[in-house]
């Protein structure tokens, strides 16, 4: 989906509304969304992503102990 950013914001979108909230992954890692970060609505979806990763990492480090 390099250079589509339509499309590829689209399904980046549709990944999150079914549960992948990896936020290092999509604000950092992936070199192929170096250029959607630029984008304002992917800032949005950051910002919609951190505080759902952030829970699941307390989630889970309340169940190791």
């Amino acid at each position: 989906m390099i250079g589509q950013h339509a499309d590829a914001f689209r399904l980046l979108r549709r990944s999150v509304d079914l549960g992948f909230i990896n936020f290092p992954f999509l604000a950092e890692h992936d070199p192929f969304l170096a250029d959607l970060r630029r984008d304002p609505g992917f800032t949005a979806l950051l910002a919609e992503v951190k505080p759902r990763w952030e829970a699941a990492l307390a989630w889970e480090a309340a169940r190791i102990g």
